[in-house]
């Protein structure tokens, strides 16, 4: 079954230095996402579908409740990175998740990011995984939640994912061993039950597997909301990277923070109307209290007669 996307043992992920995330320059993630302008879903070319009574009565799903019934031990005679996905907390602590040291050879700033950034740098590596003989770059994960949303670009340029919240516990604990990370997002608040991605350049990466020819299909994710304005889940491989950044054009240290990042290599759609809660945002701050005024501040005689004298 599509042999081309199964794993790559031992095969580092090729390195794309045009891209920009949220660490190099924003461009669409976290904080370009919410300057994005929000727009209702387009109507061109599909045909709107208004969203069910199942759908709009049905509780929210959440990717803890698959993971509880599967099972809590690996074969340790077989590759769990192959093709493995319904993690528990149990068999995911069973596997070694090795982040990388970040040296120059993992430093990514470009053109493109000093145009942005001049005076920052980044690094960002794949992280590894490891059970007995067997190592990869992905890691699948069953049942991953993707919520309805309809800002511009979503479902293309970007989307949403939801793993289980265990999963964050556990790659905090591996990646810690490094150095200080912060495994979720900024823009979002922690879920303890959720583990809130956003992954950047989706298009073309979400489709379904043909039962007859076995081949992948590729489907447009924002057909599929703007036509059912309901969420999906889908049985995920991706590529988990580790980064790190500086500003003034300092090097790396030990204590700078790491961050994670997601890169969906293929994603097959299991299932369409699921009801999925958005995630919740952090407001930005802003200073919506006027200045405290004083008794020195306050518009003297002499002020108001010239004010009034040139007609204001």
């Amino acid at each position: 079954m599509d042999e081309e996307h199964r794993t790559h043992y031992e095969e580092e992920v090729e390195e794309v230095e045009i891209e920009v995330t949220d660490d190099e320059g924003s461009v669409v993630d976290e904080d370009t996402e919410t300057t994005a302008k929000e727009t209702p879903p387009s109507t061109s070319g599909t045909q709107k579908v208004v969203v069910s009574k199942e759908v709009a009565e049905m509780k929210h799903s959440s990717p803890e409740a698959q993971s509880k019934k599967a099972s809590n031990s690996l074969s340790p005679n077989k590759n769990p990175f192959s093709g493995f996905g319904a993690w528990t907390e149990e068999t995911l602590r069973q596997i070694t998740i090795e982040a990388p040291i970040l040296s120059g050879t993992d430093e990514t700033t470009n053109a493109l990011t000093r145009s942005n950034n001049p005076e920052n740098r980044y690094w960002k590596a794949p992280i590894v995984y490891r059970y007995g003989p067997f190592s990869s770059t992905e890691i699948k994960f069953e049942n991953v939640h993707v919520p309805y949303h309809t800002k511009e670009g979503y479902g293309n340029d970007f989307v949403y994912m939801c793993f289980p919240g265990f999963a964050a516990d556990v790659f905090s604990e591996a990646c810690k061993q490094r150095r200080p990370t912060r495994v979720t997002e900024a823009a979002l608040v922690p879920d303890r039950n959720r583990w809130w991605k956003i992954a950047n350049k989706v298009e073309g990466k979400f489709g379904y597997l043909n039962k007859t020819t076995g081949g992948f299909k590729p489907v447009s994710l924002e057909t599929i909301f703007d036509s059912t304005h309901a969420g999906i889940t889908v049985n995920a491989v991706i590529t988990i990277n580790f980064k790190a950044s500086t500003m003034a054009k300092n090097p790396l240290k030990a204590t700078t923070m790491g961050t994670l990042s997601v890169e969906v290599v293929r994603a097959y759609i299991e299932k369409l109307d699921v009801n999925v809660q958005m995630p919740a945002r952090i407001p930005k701050n802003k200073n919506t209290r006027p200045p405290v005024a004083t008794n020195a501040d306050v518009a003297s005689d002499d002020l108001m007669r010239r004010l009034a004298e040139i007609g204001i």
